[in-house]
């Protein structure tokens, strides 16, 4: 007998949504230490929120997830030219309007930085290359060394998952052959790629971006798609329903996030809550399907784009205060209210581009996309 799940997951929806909000964190704690100011945290008493960046992670693994479970049965046997063509235009029309906009809306930053506050200009310009707009227009950013840490910084994930959709379409074909052998040896690589680029990181964590992020992105959607295997096997079903999986995994995830241990450690729990989550049919399904989970979710994609305008808005007013009145640093209470403020602007600006950007965007290209195809133009 096969499981009988929904096709929608709404705790996974929830799930995106609480993931975005706490990278916003993370960077909020970053713009203060790239400023020269202390952090809200202390690493040495917690690292809940300067671990922030493994919720990256954790999207790359449950994209894998959701697209085996969206399009893994469609290309079970290999897929026609028009399906291969309508996968990819749904992906790239379901990424790309909100990436461009989310670039384009910097312009107004610079033109204001030159009108109004011309000695912030040297501070912050180098994150505007002109030469980096065309790595970003075709999503290179994590193919290069070079450009991926300017205009819309958090991007660089967007341009790794864009050609990661692509490997998917091989992936998906290979793992639905010799299914365990194949998901256990692919297992095996995807871990000692990850350790391997932890250890020869500088870093020495998942916080890889550009350059070797691509190679971030793609092991861990493939341990996603593998995910999905293991979310389908019928062993695991009568645990992983029930509240207490879910919540045992939250509780790893977070003591992990809590102490100092190797940042792979963490991918088999976040795959644990992602299983979980999908399956649960209790208190945590009906708490994460409530409206305003379901809202957070759903512009999480916003909220994860629009992030960068506000976290370069709140740099430039930090180094303006320490240029203009010589702060070396700020009131804890201080550092609070202007994370609450970065998050709260992100959210709001995030439902204004869900609904007027995201959406419509969407729409209006997939359908021009799938159009392009011959045997579209023929129906026509």
């Amino acid at each position: 007998m096969q499981p009988r799940f929904s096709t929608y997951m709404p705790v996974l929806t929830s799930l995106r949504g609480i993931a975005a909000i706490w990278v916003v964190i993370y960077h909020f704690e970053a713009i203060l230490r790239i400023s020269g100011l202390q952090p809200i945290t202390d690493a040495n008493d917690s690292m809940l929120l300067l671990k922030g960046y493994v919720w990256v992670d954790f999207f790359f693994l449950l994209s894998g997830f959701i697209m085996t479970h969206v399009y893994g049965e469609q290309f079970r046997n290999g897929a026609s030219r028009l399906q291969i063509w309508n996968y990819l235009s749904a992906r790239l029309a379901r990424l790309y309007p909100l990436h461009v906009f989310s670039m384009l809306v910097h312009l107004p930053l610079i033109v204001i930085l030159y009108m109004y506050l011309e000695e912030m200009v040297p501070v912050v310009i180098p994150f505007y290359p002109w030469q980096g707009i065309p790595v970003h227009l075709f999503m290179f950013q994590s193919f290069t060394w070079n450009y991926g840490f300017t205009w819309n910084i958090p991007a660089w994930s967007i341009g790794a998952e864009w050609w990661t959709y692509m490997l998917a379409i091989g992936l998906f074909f290979l793992l639905h052959r010799k299914k365990r052998m194949n998901a256990l040896l692919l297992s095996i690589i995807s871990i000692m790629a990850l350790i391997l680029l932890v250890e020869t990181h500088p870093k020495q964590s998942l916080d890889i971006t550009w350059g070797p992020g691509i190679f971030r992105c793609m092991t861990e959607f493939t341990l996603g798609i593998v995910l999905y295997q293991i979310y389908l096997n019928k062993a695991v079903q009568q645990f992983i329903r029930k509240d207490i999986s879910f919540y045992t995994a939250a509780m790893a995830v977070l003591l992990l996030m809590h102490v100092h241990l190797h940042d792979v450690l963490l991918i088999p729990f976040f795959g644990w809550i992602i299983i979980s989550g999908a399956a649960n049919e209790g208190r945590v399904s009906w708490f994460m399907s409530k409206a305003f989970m379901q809202a957070v979710g759903n512009i999480s994609y916003s909220v994860y784009m629009m992030q960068g305008l506000w976290m370069n808005v709140f740099f430039i007013w930090m180094k303006y205060q320490m240029m203009t009145y010589a702060i070396t640093d700020l009131a804890l209470e201080v550092k609070i209210i202007m994370m609450a403020a970065m998050v709260g602007a992100t959210i709001l600006s995030a439902y204004i581009t869900y609904t007027w950007v995201e959406v419509k965007g969407r729409k209006w290209m997939y359908s021009r996309l799938v159009k392009m195809f011959p045997s579209q133009k023929a129906m026509a």
